[in-house]
């Protein structure tokens, strides 16, 4: 009788370490559901798109950095600058 008892103790036992490894495993592939799912719904950081103006002025930066002066600019422009 303590013989049959003890195999089914022991048999109790393994089978709580299964439910328990199993659910440890289903919590853990939640997590990373719910990861996934929180970048997929969360909103791409996009670069701010540039103004009209913010480009000509980065246009400029360039040609100055290249030693170009304002009066080379206007000209290969085809553009007559006025004097103040």
């Amino acid at each position: 009788m303590d013989r049959i008892l003890k195999d089914i103790v022991a048999a109790d036992k393994e089978a709580r370490k299964r439910v328990q490894k199993k659910k440890t495993e289903c919590l853990n592939i939640q997590h990373l559901v719910e990861a996934k799912k929180a970048e997929i719904l969360a909103p791409k950081k996009r670069k701010p798109r540039k103004t009209k103006k913010q480009k000509l002025e980065a246009i400029l930066k360039q040609a100055q950095k290249a030693g170009l002066k304002p009066e080379e600019i206007a000209e290969r422009l085809g553009v007559t600058l006025e004097n103040d």
